[in-house]
């Protein structure tokens, strides 16, 4: 089983547009489902991720009016890759701007993994438009989860040591304490052997560690794109060298009055080897109308099947 056994038959937007957000950017959107249904949007990982056409199909077509959108410099809105003026708080402010123009007063909120941090600092500080939140693979950007990630001494590491190896042995001597800044030298430079070695580096831990079951043939496939990999690779570092533009801990400790009487799924796998469980369990504790669901025998990826199948149902549910 692939998880494709749950989705919902495959469905086409209804409705596209661009968004002026300021600031030389411009968001791509879509909206598929139910013209009239209940409001839901939809947030990408990443950072530096797009619309996924699959993902849409875990939301009832007939009950959901589906948003999706490309986050500044992804996807197909422009200039796509820049990270000037792209910050957390700046995609706060675009999905206010997206509400407003899409003249929607509240909506559901979904997302995965970096969907789940913007998402958390999108409630932060617009609590008031938002009806329900559903969220898996929980991040919040703090120090300790990237070091669980990039650091071959976190439990990742100490787990898959023949993954970490290899992406550690590119590291120069100086920066093997501090890989992401030193990804970030190697994504950088002149060489564009180094450059092409590095990112191949990088999103091959990325998607090695995003289920409990791989294989090498599967990760090639992401590697093959090779400008690609370079541009989402850097497009991490970006947000990754500065903990996200979001304080994560300072979230834990706001959000229970933000989100008091909004009810808050979360979905997390039990061996997510990228977004440890444990940033879950937190949330959970903190928000008293939250219901976590942990998924046992899964890792990251929402397309297994277990995790797909209880999306399904905690979204039919709502």
């Amino acid at each position: 089983m692939n998880g494709q056994e749950f989705f919902y038959p495959e469905i086409h937007p209804y409705d596209s547009g661009r968004l002026n957000v300021g600031e030389g950017h411009i968001l791509y959107f879509e909206q598929s489902g139910n013209p009239r249904g209940r409001p839901l949007v939809c947030l990408h990982g990443g950072p530096g991720d797009k619309i996924s056409a699959s993902i849409r199909r875990l939301f009832n077509p007939e009950k959901f009016r589906i948003i999706q959108y490309d986050q500044r410099g992804c996807g197909k809105s422009t200039p796509k890759g820049v990270s000037e003026t792209n910050t957390t708080p700046h995609l706060v402010a675009d999905l206010d701007k997206l509400i407003r123009h899409l003249k929607i007063e509240k909506w559901d909120v979904f997302g995965g993994s970096w969907g789940s941090a913007l998402a958390l600092a999108y409630a932060d500080k617009h609590p008031d438009q938002i009806d329900s939140m559903i969220i898996n693979g929980i991040f919040l950007g703090r120090r300790k989860e990237l070091d669980h990630l990039y650091h071959k001494n976190g439990l990742a590491g100490l787990l898959f040591p023949d993954v970490y190896e290899p992406f550690y042995d590119l590291l120069p001597e100086e920066y093997k304490n501090d890989p992401v800044e030193g990804y970030n030298q190697l994504l950088t430079s002149n060489d564009s052997q180094i450059r092409c070695c590095s990112a191949k580096a990088w999103t091959r831990l990325e998607f090695r560690l995003s289920k409990l079951d791989i294989d090498d043939e599967t990760v090639s496939q992401y590697l093959e794109d090779i400008d690609a990999c370079i541009e989402h690779a850097l497009f991490q570092i970006h947000y990754f060298r500065r903990n996200c533009f979001m304080d994560g801990d300072s979230l834990l400790k706001s959000l229970p009055d933000k989100l008091s009487g909004k009810i808050v799924h979360i979905i997390q796998g039990r061996y997510d080897m990228i977004c440890p469980l444990e940033t879950a369990w937190k949330l959970h504790k903190s928000l008293k109308d939250s219901f976590l669901h942990i998924i046992p025998n899964v890792g990251h990826d929402s397309r297994e099947p277990s995790t797909t199948r209880k999306l399904v149902e905690v979204l039919e549910g709502l």
